[in-house]
């Protein structure tokens, strides 16, 4: 919460008329503000990783960051508030394990709030080792038995994104 977003807007009098607050588990930032005719506030700035936004008293928006820092605007107070970002979609964030790391013969993914089609395994040159098809979008359980012991880099291809992790075969 020490790098959340807070915009508010008070009345002529100085009463407060709304409070409203965003973001998430690591950094986010307003760069830009502004009003419109209809009391409707406009920030502008980043998030990281996900960010949730209080839509009223009852919901929310999690918007979900596609890689470091993700641009996002935001309607805040006025008529028809909501959040644009450049990830529209609206989604739980990705979350991806893999375990046994390291591992002497296979190894697991566990993937959620992600679609993923296909891992490839490279070696620290780059070369690719294999391909693997993934068969369960849920967890996939990879056979590394076959690979000499190192370093390899596991890819993890999914929606509009990969996802890239280091792997040792002992």
């Amino acid at each position: 919460m020490m790098d959340d977003l807070f915009a508010a807007q008070y009345g002529d009098s100085g009463t407060l008329n709304w409070v409203q607050r965003g973001g998430g588990g690591y950094g986010e930032n307003s760069y830009g503000i502004t009003a419109d005719d209809s009391g409707g506030v406009f920030i502008a700035g980043y998030f990281n990783t996900y960010a949730v936004f209080q839509t009223d008293s009852i919901h929310s928006a999690t918007l979900s960051s596609y890689g470091y820092d993700d641009i996002l605007v935001a309607k805040l107070g006025g008529t028809g508030t909501g959040v644009v970002t450049s990830n529209p979609s609206l989604k739980e964030p990705p979350v991806i394990r893999l375990y046994p790391n390291p591992s002497h013969t296979q190894f697991i993914i566990d993937i959620e709030n992600l679609s993923a089609s296909e891992v490839q395994i490279t070696n620290v040159l780059g070369q690719e080792i294999m391909r693997h098809k993934i068969r369960n979008p849920k967890q996939e359980t990879i056979d590394v038995s076959q690979l000499t012991p190192g370093l390899y880099f596991i890819s993890l291809f999914a929606d509009d994104a990969t996802y890239t992790f280091k792997f040792v075969k002992e």
